[in-house]
């Protein structure tokens, strides 16, 4: 079977990911062209400049991340699922991570940008609060989980999944931060639900949680 031809388009934008993960949001258009060995005019065809190329890769991130927390077709969240949004969560924020981690650098630069990160972030802690409205109803715990506590919450959850990336290049200063090292992250955000959900839910949540950031660190 005929392979399909991937575009110049997609390929700079997928090199963009790459390169900006590896090296960081100041990777300008001529490394991009360079490492795609394309002509800087081949590049400017499809994109203007480096910040429609940033703006692209913004909503790729938001459409994953979507993807990645809509709710199940059942509507319920359980232990499998919770740990399945934190650890896919995890593999979207590796992948992104120079996004996040240079939010506030990038978009002082562009106000589209700001207007879309504004947006996503939005709609993220949204995403966020439904889950967390779930798993309270489902497995309550010791302490009773308001409306308006889910909305903090998320919130909390939010912020602490946007600043993780950069919390672990500085924290981590002899070590290479991975994928591993940066699924850590959610398995310790996930502790923020832990006084509002049943104890051996959250142990559950906790355990397959772990598991998953072993298996990366083993290279499963």
């Amino acid at each position: 079977m005929k392979e399909r031809r991937v575009s110049n388009r997609e390929r700079i934008i997928e090199t963009a990911i790459a390169l900006m993960g590896e090296q960081g949001g100041g990777v300008g258009t001529s490394q991009i062209a360079e490492h795609l060995k394309i002509s800087p005019g081949n590049l400017y065809y499809h994109f203007a400049n480096r910040e429609e190329i940033v703006r692209e890769v913004l909503r790729r991130l938001r459409k994953e991340l979507s993807e990645t927390l809509s709710l199940p077709a059942s509507g319920e969240v359980d232990e499998a699922q919770l740990v399945t949004y934190y650890s896919e969560g995890a593999m979207v924020l590796w992948r992104y991570r120079f996004m996040v981690s240079s939010a506030l650098e990038l978009t002082q630069r562009d106000p589209e940008l700001a207007k879309e990160y504004r947006e996503f972030s939005i709609e993220g802690m949204d995403m966020v609060r439904r889950i967390i409205q779930k798993v309270v109803t489902r497995a309550p715990g010791a302490v009773h989980a308001s409306d308006k506590d889910c909305v903090n919450l998320a919130e909390n959850m939010w912020v602490l999944w946007n600043g993780w990336p950069r919390h672990a290049e500085f924290y981590r200063v002899n070590e290479r931060v991975d994928q591993a090292s940066i699924a850590h992250g959610l398995e310790l955000i996930a502790m923020t639900l832990a006084p509002y959900v049943d104890e051996k839910f959250h142990q559950r949540v906790k355990r397959g949680l772990h598991r998953f950031v072993e298996g990366l660190s083993q290279g499963l």
